[in-house]
């Protein structure tokens, strides 16, 4: 015995240690990938469970090779302690490496090292407590108790569960609290007293609330053991307690996939050469597709422990995926991902098509800017009808009943959409009409700026501080619109300068001729001009009229001719009028 004791630990130490320096928790891993966090706890489980497994085994071995010792009620008795001393060791590893309450980077459940470290102490004497107590009602049917035995175990049983649950529920969602914190809270009682201030009455927290509802849980449950039913009891423990370990496999697998998706985009990256963003919509959506199969993988498993027959399940999932009627509609869901993929995928095409017609095809040809971006629009427009219409034939729906409860809600549609619908057809009137187009520079309702974006429902317009209006298509329809770039973007510019009496007006005309041609923005055909405007109360006003050939980039010539003009009336010494008032003082 003592041979196979020493044989197992040598070789347990050796396993042991060779796998926690190749594959168990590795110190230069800053933050592990989900995958490798659940590959190092099965391996590191393995290791923490291989030597008491080994140790066990190795009485087990000597057990089994002593005919006389199995065949005796205490082997019998011997046997048990040590499958169940093996069940303690190996569930106790597995707890461990999940919670990993002294490796806070691998712990697979999102908690703090605090908690993780008393849900382990929790769980560990659960454990003990639950080991213990399955071992003894082993061994009492084995000798063939009294049913007032059996019935006391049982229920001795159902007790310990109960105080498992709410030990667990305690541990997992109760507050912690430092001895930091109580001395705190304790002060500031102490000081609201003083100063006569009412201590907080604050709710109970979420925490609390399942905590109170486990409670209830397990006192209820055990109830029914007290009353003589323990087999029900019994029954609705285990079975809550295989729902919560199915739920955080259901956590544990899910974030393995998820993460497993997220990390291949970098492959695909580096091999296809495909765009990130691209990627990250078919992470999403291959995450949205394989969380609701997990769900029903789930949902399943639940229902058949909790004992819903299986003929049925199979009847009703049959029935949800080929499909089944709802006043005359057929509901399947094998068409509705199949609707889903068929308007994905055009979807994908008619984006695919609009940037390279946009981006290639249209640049080839000497076309106006405003009418590439309505021809690109249009084609968008078109194609989400078109997949629209795609995707709806995918799911078998019959278009001709959908032109039925198309003409039925009509009415109602035009009431409750209607400023929608009219911005769309003013949309696409703006498309094919173009009164002004991508670029054009416009004034409406005292907004001035550059038409930046054509949509279906709205128009962006980009003002001088960079800030975008969105404009509905229908207030632009509806109301007069200045466009500055209409046609071509010239633009006529004056400029009146008020110049006093005295002044000689053959020369304030060839300055102010002289500065408008002198500017490099200012067009040379057709020619500056001068005006002779008014006789004013303090001047002679003049209007200096000029042309430039680009209103978004030229509107600086204004300011520029005015610098110059300014500056050579003072070097001709012209004065520039100002008011005067002569006042006449009458004597008495």
């Amino acid at each position: 015995m003592l041979l196979i004791l020493g044989l197992a630990l040598s070789f347990g130490l050796f396993v042991r240690s060779y796998i926690i320096r190749h594959w168990g928790y590795r110190r230069t891993e800053d933050i592990p990938k989900y995958w490798q966090k659940v590959l190092v706890a099965i391996v590191t489980a393995m290791a923490y469970g291989v030597i008491p497994s080994l140790l066990i085994g190795g009485c087990l071995a000597w057990e089994i090779t002593n005919k006389n010792l199995i065949e005796s009620r205490f082997g019998h008795v011997l046997a048990s302690a040590f499958y169940y001393a093996l069940y303690i060791t190996l569930t106790r590893a597995a707890t461990r490496v999940v919670l990993a309450p002294w490796n806070g980077r691998w712990r697979l459940f999102n908690i703090s090292d605090a908690r993780a470290e008393r849900v382990f102490r929790a769980m560990t004497l659960s454990i003990i407590l639950w080991g213990i107590c399955a071992y003894l009602l082993h061994i009492a049917r084995y000798f063939e108790p009294t049913d007032a035995l059996m019935l006391l175990l049982a229920v001795g049983f159902d007790a310990v569960k109960a105080f498992v649950i709410i030990l667990i529920a305690a541990s997992v969602f109760g507050e912690i609290k430092t001895k930091k914190d109580i001395e705190d809270e304790e002060l500031s009682e102490t000081r609201k007293k003083k100063a006569g201030v009412e201590a907080d009455n604050e709710g109970m927290s979420a925490g609390m609330r399942v905590v109170l509802f486990s409670i209830i849980f397990a006192l209820a449950t055990f109830s029914v053991s007290l009353f003589g039913y323990p087999d029900l009891a019994s029954f609705i423990f285990n079975r809550f307690f295989a729902t919560l370990f199915l739920i955080g496999m259901f956590v544990i697998v899910r974030k393995m996939i998820s993460d497993i998706l997220s990390r291949s985009i970098i492959f695909w990256v580096r091999t296809f050469k495909l765009r990130k963003k691209l990627l990250s919509k078919i992470d999403f959506l291959m995450s949205l597709l394989i969380t609701p199969i997990l769900v029903l993988c789930l949902a399943y498993m639940l229902l058949r422990l909790w004992g819903v027959p299986a003929s049925f399940m199979t009847y009703g999932i049959k029935k949800f995926i080929f499909g089944f009627k709802v006043g005359g509609i057929k509901i399947s869901l094998i068409a509705i991902i199949t609707g889903l993929l068929v308007f994905v995928v055009s979807i994908t095409l008619v984006r695919m098509f609009k940037r390279r017609l946009s981006e290639n095809l249209l640049t080839r040809i000497n076309m106006d800017e405003g009418i590439k971006h309505s021809l690109v629009s249009g084609f968008s427009f078109i194609g989400i009808i078109i997949s629209v219409v795609l995707a709806i034939s995918a799911m078998g729906v019959d278009l001709s009943n959908l032109a039925v409860i198309a003409g039925a809600l009509s009415v109602g549609i035009g009431f409750g959409l209607q400023d929608i619908i009219k911005n769309l057809v003013s949309g696409i009137i703006i498309l094919f009409e173009r009164p002004f187009k991508v670029g054009d520079w416009v004034i409406l309702g005292g907004e001035e700026g550059k038409i930046k974006q054509i949509n279906i429902r709205s128009t962006e317009l980009e003002t001088w501080t960079k800030r975008s209006v969105i404009i509905p298509n229908a207030t632009l329809i509806s109301s007069s619109l200045i466009n500055l770039t209409h046609g071509n973007n010239w633009q006529r510019q004056s400029i009146i300068v008020g110049v006093s009496y005295d002044a000689d007006i053959d020369k304030v005309t060839a300055l102010l001729i002289e500065c408008a041609k002198s500017n490099k923005r200012v067009a040379r055909v057709p020619a500056p001009m001068v005006l002779f405007k008014d006789f004013g109360a303090s001047s002679l006003d003049f209007e200096l009229r000029y042309h430039v050939t680009d209103v978004r980039t030229d509107y600086v010539a204004s300011s520029e001719i005015r610098y110059a003009i300014l500056k050579r009336f003072r070097e001709e010494g012209i004065e520039i009028a100002y008011p005067q008032i002569d006042v006449h003082m009458k004597e008495q």
